[in-house]
């Protein structure tokens, strides 16, 4: 997994690869990091994404968890047809800004 910050607000998180197991604690330092700076949104941009294990969806509800803790909007944007679909299918659909 490729994660690249954009930084600003709101503060975007680019990922690219696959999110699961391996790559779930490189995301959530990438989040805790991004929330240091008190944004008032938190974006992940998931287009390039190509997997979402049930380990990488624990992520993202951490992700929203953390966001909501600090204030912070948060969700994922330009999904990719795959993570939109494991999103849907997982009841998390709330999370996709578009």
């Amino acid at each position: 997994m490729q994660i690249h910050d954009q930084g600003g607000d709101p503060r975007t998180l680019n990922l690219a690869g696959r999110l699961d197991t391996e790559s779930a604690p490189l995301l959530e330092a990438a989040v805790v990091k991004a929330l240091e700076a008190a944004p008032k949104e938190l974006r992940l941009e998931m287009e390039s994404v190509d997997y979402l294990s049930s380990a990488g969806l624990r992520e993202l509800v951490r992700a929203h968890k953390l966001a909501a803790a600090k204030a912070a909007r948060f969700g994922v944007a330009r999904a990719s047809d795959r993570v939109r679909s494991v999103l849907r299918v997982a009841g998390l659909a709330h999370l996709l800004l578009d």
